[in-house]
């Protein structure tokens, strides 16, 4: 039985490249100069759980630690990262380690080495300060990437909800991937509803300049959005799209949005254009030929019409037809 998780809901009201930069290194002064005016971390840690059975705790080594293969939480921004090392900092006193009051969780390899489930974040802000090169990790045994990303995936949606962006792009990389072999199995594993898997799954199809807009106001793009800006991109073409995607980062509603989107598309179909003007003429009661500057057609009952008839009107018809192409073609 799979497990109802409101994933989809349309993020205009609600909060939280491909591939995310790196944080990158800072020294211990430049985080601790001015740590004390900075804000909180906007992911706060959990208080510590003890391990439960076939778990066990350990200080690890960093250098023993990889990222997840796929990452349920597809972002991870510069300033979350540098807010959670300045927490370390603070809490620990100076000492980092002392500062980490949850461990990160890891499940150990055959290799002897150690992947993440759940900790990213912990585990980004750690290394950025170069401090120490331990950091505190419930080790579980064994298991397979599908177990791994669907713990992560809980773990993250318990503690901060996501963003559609991140649900959809890591969807998507799990796939790729070969962690899961269809959106049913997704489905299946994660407890979320197929059909909206399949919307997320649009922000993976978006051009990478409407994913450089998105990514940096993720929070403001649902799945409905992502739904109308994948349908601009492909059938009224990329600047509609980017234009769309860039007011929604500048605050258009989703009113506004859908509003845009319809009279775009509409416009893109034809609806509402003048239609061209036709035309209907009788031939001689057995039937009639219809045009206008696109096209013809030709309708006639020939019941009452010898066979042998038919067959030379239809000769005479394609002679007729094919000379006046002809004279067309050496016009143009």
């Amino acid at each position: 039985m799979t497990r109802g998780r409101p994933l989809g809901v349309d993020q205009f009201q609600r909060g939280p490249s491909r591939l995310p930069k790196p944080s990158g290194s800072v020294s211990l002064e430049d985080l601790v100069r001015n740590f004390d005016e900075q804000a909180p971390s906007p992911v706060p840690e959990s208080p510590a759980k003890l391990p439960t059975q076939g778990e066990s705790f350990d200080i690890l080594s960093m250098a023993l630690i990889d990222e997840p293969k796929v990452r349920p939480r597809w972002h991870y921004s510069t300033t979350d990262v540098e807010r959670m090392a300045l927490d370390f900092l603070r809490v620990g006193d100076g000492n980092p380690l002392n500062g980490q009051i949850t461990p990160i969780t890891v499940f150990a390899k055959q290799d002897g080495r150690y992947e993440v489930i759940d900790g990213l974040t912990r585990l980004k802000a750690m290394r950025s300060i170069q401090v120490t090169d331990t950091i505190k990790a419930v080790i579980k045994p064994a298991m397979s990437a599908a177990d791994a990303y669907r713990m992560g995936f809980d773990a993250n949606e318990a503690r901060t909800s996501m963003s559609d962006y991140d649900r959809g792009m890591s969807f998507h990389a799990a796939l790729e991937q070969g962690v899961f072999a269809s959106q049913d199995e997704i489905a299946q594993s994660l407890g979320v509803n197929k059909s909206l898997i399949s919307m997320v799954l649009k922000f993976s199809k978006l051009d990478v300049s409407l994913l450089e807009i998105i990514e940096s106001n993720k929070t403001l793009f649902g799945s409905t959005a992502v739904d109308r800006i994948h349908a601009l991109q492909e059938r009224a073409g990329l600047d509609k799209a980017k234009f769309a995607a860039t007011k929604i980062a500048e605050g258009w509603s989703q009113q506004k949005l859908r509003e845009y989107a319809t009279k775009q598309l509409e416009h893109s179909s034809g609806k509402g254009r003048k239609r061209a003007s036709s035309n209907s003429r009788p031939i001689a009661g057995v039937g009639k030929i219809k045009f206008n500057d696109k096209a013809f057609s030709v309708a006639l009952d020939l019941t009452n019409l010898p066979a042998d008839g038919i067959a030379r009107m239809a000769e005479e018809v394609e002679r007729v037809l094919l000379n006046h192409l002809s004279q067309m073609r050496d016009t143009d």
